[in-house]
């Protein structure tokens, strides 16, 4: 459990605490399929994200990333963090009070979220749930995502409605942004056709997929915390 544990006090039985109960009966129709009947849909050999030598329509840079909040002043200790609703950030190292301009005893602090993006190493732009949509593929496109994580957390990310192939990844130096120019090709777990892929912190990951569905879909990184809070 990677959040430090579990809650001290319990569920709200109105909400959060309740249960979902499912009742497991025997066959009553034959109206869908065995388990032992069920066939994988295969990549069909049309489709040119099959064939990793051959060319694109489109390659399209994508980040990772994390964004501040506005900065407002707090008193930090070993334990917790407290407002200070008396002082306003002078600059990025100081807070000064609000009725005097003395300087205070809190310091500038602003909440950070991981978020998407598009761009690469040398610039790049956030994008919220409510911007216009710029990630805009055209119907039955092969495109190249290259995925760049500039962000120090591990983002499982997930394509709804389409299959990707991983091409590669590239480590990026942290201090530049530029490319190692090596490229790692995917271990043979990843071999195959996804729909969910691990971005590392501060790699490049390459994807391959042909858009053969029409329509307006989402992608987003599959952590809770994340893709509830903008990160979609």
């Amino acid at each position: 459990e990677p959040f430090g544990g579990f809650p001290t006090e319990p569920s709200d039985p109105g909400t959060t605490g309740q249960v979902m109960e499912f009742h497991v009966l025997p066959q009553s129709c034959d109206k869908f399929t065995k388990p032992k009947d069920l066939v994988l849909s295969l990549a069909e050999l049309w489709d040119p994200a099959c064939h990793l030598n051959t060319s694109v329509s489109n390659s399209r840079d994508l980040t990772l990333m994390e964004d501040s909040s506005k900065k407002i002043c707090v008193n930090e200790d070993d334990t917790s963090i407290t407002y200070d609703p008396e002082a306003v950030p002078k600059n990025n190292d100081e807070c000064v009070l609000k009725a005097s301009g003395a300087p205070a005893s809190s310091a500038p602090f602003a909440p950070q979220a991981a978020v998407l993006g598009v761009g690469n190493s040398n610039s790049s732009m956030v994008t919220m749930w409510s911007d216009k949509i710029v990630t805009d593929p055209e119907h039955l496109a092969t495109e190249e995502w290259v995925i760049w994580n500039k962000s120090p957390d591990a983002h499982p990310i997930h394509v709804h409605l389409i299959k990707f192939l991983v091409v590669n990844r590239e480590a990026i130096d942290e201090d530049t942004g530029a490319l190692s120019g090596v490229k790692l090709a995917p271990p043979p777990n990843e071999a195959g056709w996804k729909d969910t892929i691990i971005s590392y912190p501060f790699q490049v990951t390459r994807l391959r997929m042909t858009f053969d569905l029409p329509g307006l879909f989402v992608w987003h990184c599959h952590i809770l915390e994340h893709e509830d809070n903008e990160m979609m």
